[in-house]
Formats: C-alpha cells, sequence, structure tokens
C-alpha cells in the first residue's frame, strides 16, 4: 500500500502473483518501471492518486484499474491480457482519466465498469478487445507466444513490431532499446558435444518501439 506516501524513486521490477488487490494507492503518486501483475483479481486499486506505468504487463488479471476518485494513470508499453475489465470507477464523474500509449489489450471483455472523465489512447494493439482512441492497430490473430514461463513474447509476424511512437517517457524509451518482445530459442534432448558459441539473437527494441510490454532479454532457453 502507498497511502499517503509518494516514492521520491521510481519502483523497478515489481512482480505480483495470486494477490486479490496487488496495489492500493491512496493520496500518493508513483512512477512504476518493469512490473507485471499475473494471475490477480485486482491490479491497482487508486483513490487521488497518480500514477505512471511504464513498461507494465497485466496477464489474467480480472480487474486492472480500480479508480475509487480523483485518480489518473498514464500506462505506455503495458500489455493487458486476459481481463474482465481494463477498468472500473463510479458510476458517477469523479475525477477519474486513463490514458495508453504503446499498449495492446487483448481479450479484455469489458473497457470500463462505470465512468471515467476520459479514457484516451494513442498507438495501440488490439485483439478480441473493444477500441478506443487513435492511431488504432487491430488484429484478428492471437499476438502473443510463450515460451517458458513467459506468454507474452510477441507472436511470430506480428502487426504489433514497430507500431509504437517514439513520444513517450525518455526514461522508459531508453529502457526498451536494452529489452525485447522476441523469444529465446529452445534447446530441448539436444546434447551439444562440441565447443559451441551462443550470440545474442533477440532483437533488443533499438528502433521503431513495439507495442506493449518488453521483457528482459533471454537469448538461449535449454
Amino acid at each position: 500500500a502507498l497511502n499517503g506516501f509518494s516514492p521520491q524513486a521510481p519502483l523497478i521490477g515489481l512482480r505480483m502473483s495470486y494477490a486479490k488487490t496487488a496495489i492500493q494507492s491512496g493520496g500518493a503518486s508513483a512512477n512504476i518501471y518493469d512490473a507485471q501483475f499475473i494471475n490477480c483479481q485486482n491490479g491497482l486499486n487508486l483513490g487521488g492518486a497518480n500514477v505512471f506505468l511504464g513498461n507494465a504487463l497485466f496477464a489474467n488479471t480480472k480487474t486492472n484499474f480500480i479508480f475509487q476518485g480523483g485518480s489518473t494513470v498514464n500506462a505506455q508499453n503495458a500489455t493487458f491480457n486476459g481481463s474482465a475489465f481494463l477498468a472500473s470507477a463510479q458510476t458517477y464523474q469523479a475525477g477519474n482519466y486513463i490514458t495508453l500509449t504503446n499498449c495492446i489489450l487483448a481479450n479484455v471483455t469489458n473497457l470500463v465498469s462505470g465512468l471515467l472523465v476520459t479514457t484516451n489512447g494513442n498507438y495501440n494493439g488490439f485483439y478480441n478487445t473493444p477500441t478506443f482512441g487513435s492511431t488504432i492497430i487491430s488484429t484478428t490473430s492471437y499476438p502473443f507466444q510463450s515460451v517458458g514461463a513467459a506468454s507474452c513474447y510477441l507472436a511470430m509476424n506480428s502487426i504489433f513490431f514497430n507500431q509504437g511512437t517514439t513520444n513517450i517517457d525518455a526514461t522508459l524509451l531508453a529502457s526498451l532499446r536494452n529489452k525485447t518482445t522476441y523469444p529465446p530459442l529452445v534447446y530441448s534432448n539436444v546434447t551439444i558435444s562440441a565447443v559451441t558459441t551462443f550470440s545474442p539473437q533477440a532483437q533488443r527494441d533499438t528502433d521503431t518501439p513495439d507495442l506493449g510490454y518488453h521483457y528482459d532479454p533471454l537469448d538461449y532457453a535449454f
């Protein structure tokens, strides 16, 4: 919980799994980078809070954001995969705002339960999800592939490669250049009997940003 306390430094590398509510923030602001919310009932519960999310993964989280009033979310390069609601709020206008940029929404059944002042978006990708905002990139093919415990690498030939904007948070943009949306090469039931050199192969996102969450590079899995 971040009730009444705004961290002076960014929160980096959080992973929340199987939580009823992963983060509760009341009267606080936070910048969160490289976060994962996996199999949670609720992602962030916000009251009087301002949150920036840079490179976040919400996988099988039922409701990603719960707005209690007077709160804003600015999410950039986030992936929302498998949700009942992107956000929920009061049934009346209570000063809540959400803005998504360079995000992927896949299998999100409903965008909002209740009313937000605005739901803005730009350069976002959609699969089996209601669309909103401008520069909409939609696909009818499931956009992800799984390797090991990671289930949201971009699928081969995905239309979400190189579709983002560089007009995002500068710290995030610099970080993405060292991360990837490509999976590792898998060596399964293979005997390596000769000296072998393994070079980096998972493409780092050094050009136009891909949409959605970016993983730390893993080049090979054995």
